[in-house]
């Protein structure tokens, strides 16, 4: 079986405010988060470690396994208090946005 893959070509970056406004106002209207949110999203937690790898390839427009992805989001919001609740509900929007437009090639 094709594992799916998430490739978003030529991301750009939104400034945090643009984020969280995007982030706040999708989750509150109900609709997804846009492919740059997404794409500024996974930059927070990029790394080259085990953890974060996934969200690296997002950030710099290569190809990104769907598993991968959610288990770099898995992960890390394990780590983060549950009193950053703008960061948790980021991630948590970046897998819901992860798992609706999975596979694609935007």
């Amino acid at each position: 079986m094709n594992a799916s893959v998430i490739h978003v070509r030529n991301p750009w970056l939104k400034t945090r405010a643009e984020t969280e406004w995007d982030v706040h106002n999708s989750y509150v209207g109900g609709w997804e988060i846009s492919d740059s949110t997404a794409v500024t999203i996974a930059s927070w937690w990029q790394s080259p470690g085990s953890v974060g790898s996934a969200f690296a390839a997002l950030a710099s427009g290569a190809p990104v396994v769907l598993g991968d992805l959610l288990d770099d989001i898995r992960q890390t919001r394990r780590t983060l208090p549950a009193d950053q609740e703008v960061d948790v509900r980021a991630l948590d929007m970046l897998a819901t946005w992860a798992i609706n437009v999975s596979p694609r090639d935007a």
